[in-house]
């Protein structure tokens, strides 16, 4: 699938747990295993601001991404962005979450709050359709007609959220403008507050990725191409 892709998306992936589950032994052995052994990241440091473990490779630039894992005792969080294409971060995230596992295998998966991921666009202006442009967003424009005039329909932004029934799954979506004026930021997000109690944690892992990334795929053919000029 082709994924809209300017040079700067980032991708993230997060597993937080309910309390201190991820021990300075186990940060160690995934220290010593990633950064030493296999070499995966070029420098460590432990974060003052929140007490946790960086592993970090690349600058952000076209010629070296950026790549990150910050581990904490009860955090883990995966961060790529700048020039790393969608199904690069498929492949580097398979693989940590495959070294990860073989650390965290112990933990029940009772003991994890919510795994989420977030997937964000950054398009340039030039490069996105003007909400009046959409033949699909007339519906939706209609309807703000109603209260907001005219002229303040020119630039919009949005936050939306949508959930199931028992809250196990929330999906959401900020359309807007970025740090740069020259720049919109689409970003999408994807939570899972509840688990399969039957299953162990690399299960629920493996079932909540394929998921997370098909609604985002999804969201990518399906909104992102009407938003963003072909």
């Amino acid at each position: 699938m082709k994924i809209i892709d300017f040079g700067k998306n980032t991708y993230q992936y997060e597993i937080d747990f309910k309390f201190d589950c991820i021990s300075p032994e186990i940060v160690r052995k995934i220290v010593e295993n990633l950064h030493i052994v296999k070499k995966q990241f070029s420098a460590v440091a432990k974060d003052a601001a929140t007490n946790q473990t960086a592993l970090t490779q690349g600058q952000g630039t076209g010629e070296s991404p950026f790549y990150q894992l910050r581990v904490g005792s009860d955090k883990i969080l995966m961060w790529v962005g700048w020039y790393v294409s969608y199904e690069k971060w498929l492949q580097w995230r398979s693989s940590i979450l495959s070294e990860l596992l073989m650390s965290l295998e112990a933990i029940p998966i009772e003991l994890v709050t919510a795994f989420s991921s977030q997937y964000a666009f950054i398009v340039p202006v030039e490069k996105l359709n003007r909400s009046d442009q959409i033949p699909e967003l007339a519906p939706v424009r209609a309807f703000y007609g109603r209260f907001v005039p005219e002229e303040l329909l020119k630039r919009t932004n949005a936050y939306l959220t949508f959930g199931d029934e028992g809250g196990k799954e929330i999906l959401s979506l900020l359309l807007g403008g970025g740090a740069n004026p020259n720049e919109g930021n689409i970003t999408f997000n994807v939570r899972w507050n509840a688990f399969d109690s039957k299953a162990g944690l690399e299960q629920n892992i493996r079932a909540y990725t394929a998921r997370a990334d098909k609604l985002m795929e999804s969201c990518n053919s399906g909104l992102l191409s009407l938003l963003v000029k072909s």
